[in-house]
């Protein structure tokens, strides 16, 4: 492959504006203070951390999501009274769907902002596009601020993230994957915690000298061996386009996810429920099922062929 050492493939297209903070959510509070956003309109599904850190900048409410994985409810309904519109790339599966959602809302005149956690190489349409580098390559922090307009810089932080612990990365790295994700959960909540700064000095330059091109390639592999043995399997199968995704992780539907997950877990293969904690009442039960039965398997860059074989056969000895 050719090698990338800078980050081309995350930031996408050149003529928009770029900010390196330490955290998504820095990012999207400031992209709530920079355009005067008071009424966001975002979907319940979402991280509590999303709410938690934007509900003293402005009015929220909340739409459905459907089956698809796109927003549910009709258009009048949807953006009634909203100065912006927060739409999620769940699991990374959606990039063209949420580029034309993204293309048709800003035609009728509505910031929109594209949450791409999930979705790092998304390239698509969005006034706005907020990124999260370190869930992709282990960054102990970092969050990327697209924006197809100039952010001033009176809005942005002056001062860098500094991370006082990276043990779960060692333990990732060594293989202890749910030991690394339990010290990860425990790092997430003291970075949730920390006030909109910088990226960190360590993950800037890490950001500039990892090999962008062979993550996106090894995922997207990865992704499609899961998808061609898996995808007459998965219940949202048909909304998965496995040619063009390089994603956070593969989403496997299926009736009965907690089973399957203890299966995994049994044989060592970590897939974690992101997004506990939802409030009450900001999700509807068939939302709930789908979170509790979507079981994200690993694409990790780290991992090959071989590694993706054993995943689909537990997998497949677990649903059979």
């Amino acid at each position: 492959h050719e090698s990338t050492t800078s980050f081309d493939l995350v930031h996408g297209n050149q003529s928009k504006s770029i900010a390196l903070v330490n955290k998504q959510n820095s990012a999207l509070r400031i992209v709530l203070r920079e355009l005067g956003i008071k009424r966001l309109c975002l979907p319940g599904w979402i991280c509590p951390s999303v709410i938690n850190a934007i509900s003293d900048f402005c009015s929220l409410c909340y739409y459905e999501t459907g089956f698809d994985m796109l927003p549910k409810n009709s258009s009048k309904t949807l953006v009634s009274g909203m100065d912006g519109l927060l739409l999620v790339n769940y699991y990374g599966i959606n990039d063209e769907k949420i580029s034309d959602l993204t293309e048709y809302w800003e035609r009728q005149g509505l910031t929109t902002i594209v949450d791409c956690a999930h979705s790092l190489f998304y390239n698509g349409s969005g006034n706005i596009i907020l990124k999260s580098p370190r869930k992709f390559a282990g960054l102990t922090d970092g969050g990327i601020l697209l924006s197809k307009n100039k952010i001033t810089s009176g809005n942005i932080p002056t001062v860098h993230y500094s991370c006082p612990d990276s043990q779960y990365q060692q333990l990732r790295d060594g293989g202890s994957i749910h030991s690394g994700y339990l010290k990860f959960r425990q790092h997430e909540s003291l970075l949730d915690n920390t006030q909109d700064l910088l990226m960190s000095e360590q993950s800037q330059k890490a950001l500039e000298n990892i090999d962008w091109s062979l993550i996106k390639l090894k995922r997207s592999d990865n992704f499609q061996y899961l998808d061609q043995a898996l995808g007459a399997y998965n219940q949202i199968g048909k909304f998965i386009n496995a040619c063009s995704i390089s994603a956070l992780y593969y989403p496997f539907r299926v009736q009965n996810g907690a089973l399957l997950r203890n299966r995994l877990r049994e044989s060592g293969v970590f897939a974690p429920i992101l997004w506990n904690g939802i409030p009450l009442g900001l999700t509807s039960k068939r939302e709930d099922h789908m979170i509790e039965n979507t079981v994200l398997l690993p694409i990790d860059h780290r991992y090959d062929e071989e590694d993706m074989k054993f995943v689909c056969e537990l997998v497949l000895t677990a649903i059979s």
